[in-house]
């Protein structure tokens, strides 16, 4: 089902087709974070292919904010359902001004798998027996 998931998620018709799903289950969070580290984690990339320099804590901080604020915050206005470590872990490094531990872009990495995990278990299955495996497969394909 994982491989179906990524292939899903490479399309985006398809996306947009599990998106109003989850959204209809009221899950969609859950999908609009994995895509929003995704969109975080290629601007990272793109703006490292620009300028040949790798960004800083600092930069993949202030680039991080939107997620960080949207969905891990206690007060986020599209919470995560994630285990408390993984959002204790990812809450320190934005609070705490000179963490010991090196920021990467992968500072959501734990939390997008998690989630990866979550859609393609519980809503991702949902998607696939209402819309049709096969109607999703022959669709990728012509894509």
């Amino acid at each position: 089902m994982a491989a179906l998931l990524i292939d899903v998620l490479r399309s985006p018709e398809h996306v947009a087709m599990l998106q109003k799903h989850m959204r209809r289950e009221l899950c969609d969070e859950n999908l609009d974070f994995w895509l929003d580290v995704q969109r975080f984690i290629y601007s990272l990339h793109l703006e490292a292919l620009k300028s040949g320099i790798a960004p800083d804590a600092t930069e993949i901080l202030n680039q991080g904010q939107t997620v960080y604020r949207t969905f891990i915050v206690p007060s986020a206005p599209r919470p995560m359902n994630l285990p408390a470590k993984v959002a204790a872990r990812i809450r320190h490094q934005f609070t705490v001004v000179q963490s010991t531990v090196p920021i990467t872009s992968a500072i959501f990495s734990e939390a997008q798998a998690t989630t990866f995990k979550v859609i393609e278990c519980d809503p991702f299955p949902r998607f696939v027996s209402s819309t049709g495996e096969e109607n999703i497969k022959s669709n990728l394909i012509q894509l």
